[in-house]
């Protein structure tokens, strides 16, 4: 019978690097054996991250290439992850393969208890990004959709897919070693504001428009956050997620989006105001 294998193989090492670096796992190396299913009969799925600490589960593809970043990653693997996902959310659990069995007992039981938000379904690997493997994963997340609709009616899971590619594993690696990876300079006329002093810090409290902060984030969906606790963890359609809230305010009640919520709070390494109140900072 096919066991679980004990240690990370070089493709599932860049799973686990994304997961950490991502959502600022601490303790990666000690779950790395729990979430690590690549095996002989794994399905199409090499790694299931359960973290109940943040609600999400990734479930991962990996690939890494010996020619890194000289080709485009296979979409084929994309396509084997369905069995993998039919396998966790609906199979009889007595028909698993035992790679899977013990994160389908686990993911079931949380999503039919509402405590997981978000599921990412992730192929990652060290060669190019590809058109048709982001077709592939738009497929599989509809199918997956389903999947979670067959196990638990009217669920508020968040469905994510993303492909993350030698390009991204980059901005990964870049983020860790660059607190502030975002130095381009911004001018910005802005209201009044208050400026407060400290020895090593100084911070600026104002009023910016919501339109221009939409067109930052357009510009610079990745290097706006590298200073972020986390990553975006998905917007589950619930009065508790905070997220979704914010959403809801902006699309719904947008005149009293300042009292709902008390603003954003900006990173960066210097910032200048002058008279005239117009604002600079890189």
């Amino acid at each position: 019978m096919p066991e679980r294998t004990s240690s990370s193989t070089p493709s599932t090492k860049l799973g686990l690097f994304a997961i950490e670096s991502k959502f600022k796992v601490d303790d990666m190396a000690s779950r790395a054996y729990d979430d690590v299913v690549d095996g002989a009969d794994d399905s199409g799925i090499d790694i299931v991250h359960i973290n109940e600490d943040i609600n999400i589960v990734v479930i991962a593809q990996t690939y890494n290439s010996n020619n890194a970043g000289r080709s485009d990653a296979k979409s084929n693997k994309v396509a084997l992850m369905a069995q993998g996902l039919t396998r966790l959310l609906n199979e009889p659990i007595e028909r698993i393969p035992i790679a899977l069995k013990s994160s389908a007992e686990s993911l079931r039981k949380l999503i039919c208890s509402d405590k997981i938000d978000s599921i990412f379904i992730w192929y990652v690997h060290n060669a190019l990004g590809s058109a048709n493997v982001k077709k592939e994963l738009i497929t599989l997340g509809e199918q997956t959709k389903s999947l979670l609709e067959q196990l638990k009616q009217n669920n508020n899971v968040d469905i994510i897919t993303e492909e993350i590619d030698i390009s991204e594993l980059d901005k990964l690696y870049s983020g860790l070693t660059v607190a502030i990876e975002l130095t381009n300079e911004f001018k910005l006329q802005v209201p009044i504001g208050l400026e407060i002093k400290q020895d090593r810090w100084k911070a600026y409290t104002t009023a910016v428009p919501g339109t221009w902060l939409y067109e930052i984030y357009k510009k610079y969906p990745d290097k706006l956050f590298s200073s972020n606790v986390r990553e975006y963890l998905g917007s589950k359609r619930s009065s508790k997620n905070i997220n979704k809230s914010i959403q809801n305010t902006s699309r719904q009640d947008s005149s009293n989006f300042l009292i709902y919520n008390n603003g954003i709070t900006a990173l960066v390494n210097n910032f200048k105001v002058n008279k005239k109140n117009k604002l600079r900072w890189n």
